[in-house]
């Protein structure tokens, strides 16, 4: 992410729109480049999953970074998911969920089931957000394979 394009339209979209909560999700990224991220946005806390190196590659990597507007209780987590409960300033709590739907079609199942595990064992109000790797209608899918 450093010196790209996506930085910046990050930084600037985080001058303009000032959240108090960023996820972000494919980053590619280190933990120790997750925590100078931290830095450059002017966030107070990070959460983050680290990518996966991958035949001389790498994928992956999870990140949850936030101000100290809203206080952050780590649930769990997994290459695929941030769990956490946030309080807001006037004791609001909700649950959030940082989510990456498995891009392999066939075993997109697992990431649902893992939601409906994660929906189970709370009863209030629950934020999931993220890339689910799914479609709802067969006219936004562009390229490869169609599906049924």
């Amino acid at each position: 992410m450093r010196g790209s394009r996506t930085l910046r339209d990050l930084k600037d979209f985080n001058c303009v729109h000032k959240p108090d909560l960023i996820f972000l999700l494919e980053t590619k990224m280190t933990m120790c480049q997750m925590g100078r991220l931290k830095s450059k946005l002017r966030m107070e806390g990070v959460l983050c999953v680290p990518r996966v190196e991958d035949n001389g590659g790498c994928k992956g990597g999870l990140c949850l970074l936030w101000k100290n507007s809203v206080s952050v209780s780590f649930l769990s987590s997994s290459c695929s998911f941030i769990d956490v409960l946030v309080t807001l300033e006037d004791g609001y709590v909700f649950r959030l969920a940082g989510f990456y739907g498995d891009p392999m079609a066939s075993r997109r199942h697992v990431s649902w089931e893992l939601l409906r595990s994660l929906c189970r064992v709370w009863e209030g109000p629950w934020l999931c957000c993220g890339d689910f790797n799914e479609i709802l209608a067969l006219h936004e899918k562009l390229g490869g394979n169609l599906r049924s």
